[in-house]
């Protein structure tokens, strides 16, 4: 985005008599300084949005990647990035984004996972995010995945979790924030 000129364009270039042309005061200079400093502000504010899940989620499904929702918002930086309940993140602005997220899942057989979606599908990211795993009798199974991604506004960006044994699983059940959360942050 470019910076305001309203006020510049009504300048006039002297023609070298140094008796035309526009004679700058404080107020124009702080016209210049405002508009720089409102351009600054704005590539250096931060887009910032953690949540997590204050419940257990119970039923994933076997086979099939779900969404995880989320209830609880710790910060937001840009009002709207996150609305509870809901099971998204949504981008205010163009860049790149580290997104990162953790799930609990419960001992037990067969293979556990999680993945970082944009706008429903799998997203392309500059890592590697999808994690499989196989779940364990002994332990609760804590999977982590985090990805860079290329987003512009209005892009989301969910968590979500695979699983394949018989009938539905719940997620969740250490420490609940802790354990079960996603974060974007916007990279300068």
């Amino acid at each position: 985005m470019a910076l305001d000129r309203t006020w510049y364009n009504t300048l006039v270039d002297d023609d070298g008599s140094g008796l035309t042309g526009s004679v700058w005061d404080k107020a124009d200079v702080n016209s210049l300084m405002t508009a720089v400093d409102n351009e600054l502000g704005r590539i250096d504010a931060p887009d910032s949005c953690s949540v997590s899940a204050n419940t257990i989620t119970t039923g994933v499904p076997s086979g099939a990647w779900t969404a995880v929702q989320f209830d609880l918002l710790h910060w937001q930086t840009s009002a709207g990035m996150f609305v509870s309940p809901s099971n998204q993140i949504v981008m205010p602005r163009t860049g790149y984004y580290l997104v990162t997220g953790v799930v609990t899942f419960p001992q037990g057989d067969g293979i556990r996972g999680i993945s970082i979606f944009a706008n429903g599908a799998a997203a392309p990211g500059l890592g590697g995010q999808q994690v499989l795993q196989v779940a364990t009798q002994a332990t609760y199974n804590i999977l982590k995945t985090q990805a860079i991604i290329y987003m512009g506004p209005g892009v989301y960006v969910q968590l979500a979790v695979f699983q394949n044994t018989a009938g539905g699983i719940t997620i969740g059940g250490l420490h609940i924030q802790t354990t079960n959360h996603l974060q974007v942050h916007r990279l300068k």
